[in-house]
């Protein structure tokens, strides 16, 4: 039972340092459309919330704007630093 744990664990090891690999390789264009896609996600989250306060779609629609181009730029930012920091990788 105890030898079967050591190689188990090479292995998980083996695969989360093959994924690090593989995150560390992201693309410009990838951290862009992951950010698109989860800005849109959560500014329809948002938007909803905002209409469900304020009753008035438009204002909801500016909020769920500016909360898009704010964000996204933000989260490209926080995407490109993560990428170039080292702790935590083997």
């Amino acid at each position: 039972m105890y030898g079967v744990y050591p190689r188990v664990l090479r292995a998980v090891r083996s695969v989360l340092a093959s994924l690090i690999i593989i995150l560390m390789k992201q693309t410009h264009i990838r951290s862009i459309t992951k950010g698109f896609i989860w800005r849109g996600i959560a500014t329809l989250t948002t938007t909803t919330i905002a209409y469900i306060i304020t009753g008035e779609f438009l204002i909801a629609a500016e909020i769920g704007a500016a909360e898009f181009l704010i964000k996204i730029i933000i989260y490209y930012i926080y995407e490109r630093i993560w990428i170039q920091i080292k702790w935590g990788v083997n």
